[in-house]
């Protein structure tokens, strides 16, 4: 096969499996307003055992500041997430989930660990875990 030929198999991957992927992924999150994106964040702060910041995240998630910024604000505008400053150093601010962001994520994470594990009933576990190997070494 040509570095064309894997160019164009690439793209036909991406758009017909990686999309739908994300797809798949996203549709819990989509009656509460929020991408999965911003579900992350918030499962981050859920399950965290110290205080995280925008910093933290963006450093966890391997992303820019800013595109961790665009979803905080959507969950601050939501009432799920709120911030509390740092009495020391003003710059800091701590984010924490509000009950209704408490209820909320556990809301998403039920019912994407249900459609998740409807997909690998479809799909097989070991083919689950060999895709899941293929993207880890990405």
């Amino acid at each position: 096969m040509t570095e064309s030929e894997i160019h164009e198999r690439f793209v036909d991957t991406y758009m017909h499996i990686l999309k739908y992927v994300g797809d798949f992924v996203s549709v819990p999150t989509r009656p509460y307003k929020i991408t999965f994106e911003a579900y992350t964040v918030m499962r981050m702060i859920a399950t965290s055992d110290e205080p995280l910041t925008l910093v933290k995240i963006a450093k966890a998630q391997r992303v820019s500041r800013s595109a961790i910024a665009r979803q905080i604000n959507v969950l601050l505008d939501l009432k799920y997430i709120e911030q509390t400053t740092n009495t020391n150093d003003r710059r800091i601010k701590y984010l924490s989930l509000t009950p209704a962001g408490v209820k909320v994520e556990k809301e998403i994470t039920k019912a994407s660990e249900e459609r998740f594990h409807q997909w690998v009933q479809v799909y097989g576990e070991k083919r689950a875990s060999d895709t899941l190997r293929l993207y880890q070494r990405c």
